[in-house]
């Protein structure tokens, strides 16, 4: 049987599109003193090596849940978990939560930059008439992720965007694939998936994308 043609094309995020400029302990270390004094402005004192330790301890308890939750992932963590073990009230819960996360995404707009090689690519495969889609398991919320790829030069390119921490599923969960791939009108054995890990692989695999 004749290989159907081609003629979609899916991205991962993050080290597909994107890298970061700052190694990860680095934007750790600063998360957490950032953290720490939006914490102390309302009166919660918290070392930033404590809350390092904290923040490592709960996501490892928590992270299971990643790609199952419908919302911003992050804030979901924070709400439920992280800031109620730092002894935050729950009245003050949610605004914390959400002025942190803030300070995270902002954070993050600032050391990711585009790599070189995206925006020649995707402008070659647009102009050639392939379909694009933006495929990312991220924590992040759909705006922050739109706003990433707007500051980058990089959100026109694409037909269609699925964010697991808006879809509640995550690769390698052929789910998502379907889901996007039916958003772009198109068929799995005519797309391929341009990613970076196993993850990547393996769900790509399981929906039956073109190889």
């Amino acid at each position: 049987m004749q290989e159907e043609q081609v003629d979609t094309v899916l991205f991962g995020m993050k080290r597909v599109l994107l890298r970061h400029t700052l190694d990860e302990k680095t934007r750790n270390s600063r998360l957490a003193q950032e953290a720490c004094r939006i914490l102390a402005a309302h009166g919660y004192h918290v070392s930033p090596e404590n809350y390092e330790q904290l923040y490592s301890q709960r996501w490892e308890r928590w992270s299971w849940r990643y790609g199952t939750v419908e919302r911003d992932f992050t804030l979901f963590f924070f709400v439920e978990t992280l800031l109620p073990k730092l002894g935050v009230n729950k009245k003050n819960v949610d605004e914390l939560s959400m002025e942190i996360v803030e300070s995270i995404y902002a954070l993050e707009l600032d050391s990711l930059v585009v790599n070189e090689g995206s925006i020649p690519t995707l402008e070659r495969l647009k102009g050639e008439g392939f379909l694009l889609g933006l495929l990312s398991n991220t924590t992040c919320s759909r705006r922050h992720v739109e706003e990433l790829l707007c500051r980058n030069g990089l959100l026109t390119f694409f037909d269609a965007l699925l964010i697991s921490s808006e879809a509640g599923i995550a690769k390698p969960n052929p789910e998502p694939f379907r889901i996007i791939l039916e958003q772009l009108g198109s068929s799995r054995r005519r797309t391929i998936l341009v990613g970076d890990d196993m993850e990547d692989l393996r769900g790509s695999e399981r929906a039956g994308l073109s190889r």
